[in-house]
């Protein structure tokens, strides 16, 4: 007894979690941060991101690519609501 297949998918989604929680540590990244994700093979992205980067004179934002390690963190972290495309405010 003791769970079986429930308990393994519970562990395995705590260290999951704490994988996930030690990456964005790492990178720095806050729950507070207003986070730009983008897809960093996209011309129009990256554009976008400098646009953003030019005007943000407060510097409110941060920015990973979803293809990154901590894009992949995020995600994970903080599920969208809807499919993302290109662009994903966090």
């Amino acid at each position: 007894g003791g769970g079986g297949a429930s308990a393994v998918r519970g562990s395995l989604q705590s260290v999951l979690d704490y994988a996930v929680d030690e990456v964005l540590e790492e990178k720095g990244y806050q729950v507070s941060d207003k986070v730009i994700l983008f897809d960093g093979v996209c011309n129009l992205c990256n554009s976008a991101v400098n646009f953003v980067l030019d005007h943000d004179v407060k510097d409110t934002f941060r920015f990973a690519a979803l293809q990154s390690e901590t894009g992949h963190a995020l995600l994970r972290k903080v599920p969208s609501p809807t499919p993302w495309s290109g662009l994903v405010w966090w």
